[in-house]
């Protein structure tokens, strides 16, 4: 029998991921075939020249078929995961992977991987790692993977070198998909219902997580969050094989906790961190000492601090074997500015304050950013409040009755914080339809964000008497694609409306 020589590689999805895996595959000498369901895609010139062959659109059997001879399947994360080439290719038992793995394969030894995921907040846990350890790291430190550079254009610029860190941010999609990804530091921010449209269950969405941690060795750390259900119900802790480290916003007494290693919790605006067993305190942030605001109410912000600062710390004294600086902490934190359409405060006209939250694409997210805007207010002797929440986009569940329980739960949560909801786009009713039992003063749903934005805004507007402060909150709870393309694209938008209102009020 003649044995064929394996040397092509398939990518299926020419976004950014698929193109430096392009790049980053042909260096290595293989011949690379690109896949994409979108006829109309162009290649940018500068990555055209690394491709053997690309097919967009539907393909011909005689095309598929040479799939059986691939090296691999490289998947880019917004491919879905039953895509008729990534079926094809397990019948043919080609390996499939994604970009996260194929980059990490072509990866030396002498690195360490920070690997962060979670339902949200892992962009600014992310970013907030990269900035505490760049400034206290003398060697190479990268961030990428689903935040900034996609990891296989990181690998491609990285080839050679050999003290290297990279913090990556890595999402479901990307985990459903890699085999093997170890990271010397793991952290899972939380898990909440997301993306049960194409995980289809609850079960592979968290299992799909939690891989990040399985894959870790014995000298390797996770990062938990003790307060996350999901999390810790899910997790065996017999299948772990790295130093387990909590966290929790709350105060936790890691002396008396059996198994771990560290803990850092929240406790009289300080953060702690703390070894097991003895319970001594090893670092503790006083947050009085911390001028930026976002930092100095529970909420979003906080939350996401801690684990950034358990990992950052693990990193520092465990792996590089260094004193933590506490003036470095706290420099990154004065000039952290919050990531783009992440809960961030907009502009103030009157009593109206706007916050874009547009990334708040599940339910879990909505909840965080109302809780935070509701801190931030009481944090700045803001008694008088109340929140207009902009709410719509396509819902992130496998059926209506999850979604329904959900709502509905989240509606009686909210609704003491409302003044009123306003729903938009495809779904608004699914949206508003589960506020009606809680007797809101206001409920509107449109089929268009501009026209749910200024109706947001009217009532706003109408309400200033009765309130020292009024919150015009996008916190949407679903993704963007029925009228935008992203959800940077909405935050964009709302922005550009915000901004069209003060000026049209400055002519007045």
């Amino acid at each position: 029998m003649v044995r064929v020589r394996k040397d092509s590689v398939g990518i299926i999805g020419l976004s950014r991921s698929g193109l430096g895996c392009a790049k980053l595959y042909n260096y290595l000498g293989f011949k690379v075939k690109g896949f994409d369901d979108n006829y109309n895609l162009t290649i940018p010139s500068e990555y055209a020249v690394y491709f053997n062959d690309v097919y967009l659109g539907k393909q011909p059997q005689y095309v598929i078929n040479e799939i059986k001879n691939y090296k691999f399947l490289i998947v880019s994360p917004g491919v879905p995961f039953d895509h008729p080439i990534i079926q094809f290719a397990n019948s043919m038992k080609v390996p499939v992977i994604s970009e996260i793995e194929a980059a990490y394969r072509t990866m030396n030894q002498n690195k360490i991987l920070i690997g962060i995921t979670g339902t949200n907040g892992k962009s600014t846990v992310s970013t907030l790692i990269y900035e505490f350890i760049k400034l206290h790291d003398d060697g190479d430190v990268y961030i990428g993977g689903n935040i900034g550079y996609p990891f296989s254009e990181i690998a491609y610029n990285c080839i050679d070198k050999k003290d290297l860190t990279i913090v990556l941010e890595i999402s479901s999609f990307q985990l459903k998909m890699t085999n093997y990804l170890r990271t010397q530091v793991a952290v899972i921010t939380n898990i909440t219902s997301d993306h049960l449209d194409r995980h289809g269950s609850m079960e592979d969405y968290v299992y799909s997580k939690l891989k990040l941690f399985y894959f870790q060795l014995k000298k390797d750390h996770c990062v938990l969050n003790l307060n996350d259900l999901n999390t810790t119900s899910y997790l065996d802790l017999g299948a772990l094989k790295s130093n387990l480290n909590y966290f929790s916003n709350r105060f936790l007494d890691a002396g008396k906790l059996t198994k771990g290693f560290l803990g850092a919790f929240y406790k009289d605006n300080n953060i702690f961190i703390q070894s097991f067993g003895k319970g001594q305190i090893l670092f503790n942030l006083d947050l009085d000492k911390v001028n930026n605001p976002i930092f100095k109410q529970e909420g979003i912000y906080l939350d996401n601090l801690i684990p950034s600062l358990l990992a950052s710390f693990i990193y520092v004294r465990q792996m590089k074997r260094r004193e933590v600086d506490i003036n470095k902490i706290i420099e990154v934190l004065n000039n952290f500015v919050p990531l783009e359409y992440r809960l961030k405060p907009v502009s103030i006209w009157g009593k109206i304050e706007f916050f874009n939250d547009s990334k708040a694409t599940n339910l879990a997210a909505t909840k965080s950013s109302v809780e935070t805007v509701k801190n931030y207010f009481i944090r700045n002797g803001i008694k008088k409040y109340g929140i207009i929440l902009l709410m719509g986009g396509v819902p992130k569940y496998s059926n209506k009755e999850d979604l329904w329980r959900e709502m509905e739960n989240l509606s009686a949560y909210m609704s003491n914080d409302l003044i009123g909801v306003v729903s938009f786009g495809k779904y608004s009713d699914v949206f508003i339809n589960p506020f009606v039992k809680q007797s809101l003063k206001y409920m509107y749903a449109f089929s268009d964000f501009e026209s749910a934005f200024y109706k947001a805004v009217s009532l706003g507007c109408s309400e200033q008497d009765n309130f020292d402060r009024i919150a015009i909150l996008l916190a949407p709870g679903g993704a963007s694609f029925d009228e935008f393309k992203s959800a940077e694209e909405r935050g964009k938008c709302f922005e550009r409306l915000v901004e069209s209102f003060l000026l049209q009020k400055t002519k007045v």
